[in-house]
């Protein structure tokens, strides 16, 4: 019976897939009320378009039926089907279990590389779970955090929810856990493992509100590589709480000369981002949305 109720509860939701409404409180907060009361909770093997994946439900379960319907994070997806090429070197920040380092790993093939870094362990557990699973050679999973400096800082995992871990918790997680995870600079990760910069194509990152501190451990990488292209994620609230500002985080984009464009999930396209100050705006009422990021020609 309750495999019954978890089909029609994918059949109802899929069509509100891609309208923005998951950035909705009161959408998240409805959907998550029904989720945990339908779908068995603990580890559970999923169908995930070209693959399979563990996915534990009682570790941020939201991420479930888009995941098993091939629809999670659609624009995302979409942009990185069209984006990245066999051969090329793809870059996870923040890679979580690995949907999309999954994804990349198929795209670039057995001529590229995919490296994947989740500092979180029990993430970092089934991300490496995930990638045995599907057999694939091509990737270099790190368990650290990527930042500013080489290190180790206290991160925040919330209470069942170890997808959304913090630098610093805000009010909408109040209980959960510290854990010590050692930092890397994206520059020294490269000048280490291959003694050079180059040869990075696509980086995306995904490190709540942090996404300031891997920018400016990576000058080197941006440097060397012209045709660099970024996808990241973009919450002004946690841009804030880590001290930084969303203006700065868009004008250090620009000043590497970033072409930035807006994911906007709400009307499914890809739009050019002319006016910072009316994206900021549009992107606190929902809370995040995604950026991509492609050095200017003249650049």
């Amino acid at each position: 019976m309750r495999n019954v109720l978890v089909s029609i509860f994918f059949m109802v939701v899929k069509p509100l897939v891609g309208k923005g409404l998951g950035k909705l409180p009161f959408a998240s907060r409805l959907f998550n009320f029904v989720l945990q009361r339908i779908v068995p909770k603990g580890l559970v093997l999923i169908e995930a378009k070209a693959h399979r994946m563990y996915i534990d439900t009682s570790h941020g379960a939201i991420g479930l039926p888009f995941m098993s319907m091939g629809i999670y994070e659609v624009l995302v997806s979409q942009l990185l089907e069209d984006t990245v090429t066999k051969g090329m070197v793809f870059v996870d920040i923040g890679a979580h279990i690995g949907y999309h380092t999954l994804t990349a790993a198929r795209l670039v093939g057995e001529e590229g590389r995919v490296f994947s870094f989740e500092p979180e362990p029990y993430n970092f557990e089934l991300l490496v779970k995930n990638i045995q699973l599907n057999g694939y050679n091509n990737i270099v999973a790190i368990q650290k955090a990527v930042s500013n400096n080489n290190g180790k800082v206290m991160l925040f995992v919330p209470e069942g929810c170890a997808s959304k871990s913090l630098l610093l918790p805000d009010k909408g997680f109040t209980d959960g856990e510290y854990v010590e995870v050692e930092t890397q600079t994206l520059d020294d990760f490269f000048q280490d493992y291959t003694g050079c910069y180059t040869g990075v194509d696509v980086i995306k990152m995904d490190v709540e509100g942090a996404e300031p501190l891997v920018l400016n451990g990576m000058t080197n990488i941006i440097r060397s590589n012209r045709k660099l292209k970024i996808v990241t994620e973009f919450s002004p609230g946690r841009l804030r709480l880590l001290g930084s500002s969303p203006e700065e985080y868009l004008d250090m984009l620009s000043k590497h000369g970033f072409v930035i464009y807006n994911l906007n999930d709400m009307t499914n396209r890809i739009e050019r981002v002319k006016e910072p100050s009316i994206l900021i705006e549009h992107v606190t009422i929902k809370g995040s949305t995604n950026l991509y990021c492609v050095r200017n020609n003249g650049y």
